[in-house]
């Protein structure tokens, strides 16, 4: 279970796309990641007098194989990049081999490539110098 955070001690990183706010946070006694989902209530009309609502929980339904169904959730790309930026925040980085982080292990197995063949080179020069 866990803890129970005020909205307030929520708000250190501002990250508030209009009405929708996601919060993620290390759980040490479960040694997993938390994560909040809040909405802003329609009736607010300034920051003043905001109230928020927690979403908290997630139903299990029994589907059969070919019924259609719509996404458990689903988030503009810039509510899904707040919920991303929340992940990193918490620690979370993507898996090797994937994504930018894959990207750079490339480029980085690449510039090495490179240095040992300029090495190489500079070596044959050098020598054809003597």
């Amino acid at each position: 279970m866990g803890v129970c955070l005020e909205v307030g001690q929520l708000e250190r990183r501002e990250r508030v796309m209009d009405n929708f706010q996601v919060r993620v946070g290390r759980n040490i006694a479960w040694n997993g990641i938390d994560v909040y989902v809040f909405a802003k209530e329609p009736s607010a009309i300034d920051d003043s007098s905001k109230r928020w609502r927690l979403a908290e929980s997630m139903n299990f339904v029994e589907k059969h194989p070919h019924e259609s169904c719509g996404p458990t959730f689903r988030l503009s790309p810039i509510e899904g990049q707040s919920l991303i930026d929340e992940l990193w925040c918490a620690g979370l980085r993507p898996t090797e081999g994937t994504g930018s982080a894959g990207s750079l292990a490339a480029t980085q197995l690449h510039l090495k490539d490179l240095q040992e063949f300029h090495g190489r080179l500079l070596d044959k020069v050098l020598a054809r110098k003597k």
